[in-house]
């Protein structure tokens, strides 16, 4: 993710993670060869502790942990990954990737109290999309109320279980990664909560379709779910979740697992007074917006090319580690970021009560 292209010579990365001793051989053998100089260094460690032992005498600026949510947003041994990450690093800025946690909110609420007062930014990069920046900063100048936001992300299943077998059945069991809304969603969901206000808990309505609906048969499963996943940690075929906001409007989230080629199919809508903006293609490198203006009777199309979100969301940090800039440029701070874990856990929660309760 931190490329040359920021840091150029002074990138120089000297510790990675990864109980996977060889596939980390395999991928610095790869960034040897594209970025010399900035991975001759780098020694593979099996725990964050073993390279907290090897590191204590460097200098160490900015610590990226990567590792799976359920390792981390918790203080409870083994999944306390942040907290190990302080006291061994204590002057290094976080960039933690998301979603930040696989614990219970109550856990998660110590992490964010012992991370007060510390540079953390979380893995939320489509924040810093030009298109999305341009959303924000239309309602802003105009003083729109947003009445409505809508968001889908449609995933293409058709290959799953052909990839590494542990990371699919991980997204397949809804015990290992919490389902699809927490691990995978999550990023649509935390543009309708920075795109509109806060949810009101107490509104939200879920209704999923369910592997053992008919409509949940997926014809292109190229896996025997059931020879691997026991039918009651069997993830949900689609979640339609619906919430009132804080500021007077409504938002929707609707994931499906339903396409067969490609990846994914993702939007987001927001509608203010006269105003209508759809964002599409936001993981792309050309993500664009069809706008409908106050006195327009068509949508107009922005384009933004190449624009490099991830890039823009490292860059930042690198200007806060410069002095640039100050912790505030960040957009998706680590206390922000657990409100958007709070409302996918909810999501979650609902739409598995919602089941339970036709079923019974």
């Amino acid at each position: 993710m931190l490329t040359c292209s920021i840091l150029g010579e002074r990138l120089n990365v000297v510790g990675l993670v990864d109980r996977d001793h060889s596939r980390s051989e395999r991928v610095l053998a790869i960034k040897r060869k594209s970025q010399r100089g900035s991975y001759d260094e780098t020694v593979i460690f099996a725990s964050v502790q073993e390279a907290g032992a090897a590191l204590a005498k460097t200098m160490i600026h900015l610590v990226i942990d990567g590792l799976p949510p359920i390792a981390r947003g918790s203080t409870q041994p083994g999944h306390d990954n942040e907290l190990q990450l302080l006291k061994l690093f204590p002057d290094a800025v976080f960039f933690i990737e998301k979603p930040i946690s696989g614990a219970v909110i109550t856990e998660v609420l110590k992490v964010r109290e012992a991370l007060a007062g510390r540079v953390v930014s979380v893995g939320y990069m489509l924040r810093y999309l030009k298109a999305v920046q341009y959303i924000k900063r239309t309602i802003a100048e105009h003083g729109l109320t947003v009445m409505l936001t809508t968001a889908i992300y449609l995933l293409a299943y058709s290959y799953a279980g052909e990839v590494d077998k542990n990371q699919t059945l991980a997204f397949w069991d809804k015990t290992r990664e919490r389902g699809p809304i927490v691990s995978q969603g999550t990023h649509l969901v935390d543009l309708t909560r920075y795109l509109s206000s806060e949810p009101i808990m107490d509104s939200l309505r879920v209704h999923t379709v369910e592997h053992s609906d008919p409509a949940g048969h997926l014809s292109q499963l190229k896996m025997n779910e059931d020879d691997l996943i026991a039918p009651i940690k069997q993830i949900p075929r689609v979640t339609n979740a619906i919430w009132r906001t804080q500021g007077g409007g409504t938002a929707s989230f609707i994931h499906g697992i339903c396409l067969h080629e490609g990846d994914y199919d993702c939007e987001v809508n927001v509608l203010a007074d006269g105003w209508k903006f759809t964002l599409r293609e936001p993981y792309s490198a050309s993500p664009y917006l069809m706008v409908r203006r106050p006195g327009g009777h068509r949508e107009e199309r922005i384009d933004f090319n190449e624009d490099d979100c991830y890039n823009s969301e490292f860059s930042t940090l690198i200007d806060i580690l410069d002095g640039k800039t100050g912790p505030d440029a960040i957009l998706s701070s680590y206390a922000d970021a657990l409100e958007t874990y709070k409302l996918t856990c909810e999501i979650t929660t609902v739409g598995e009560q919602a089941f339970k309760d036709r079923t019974d």
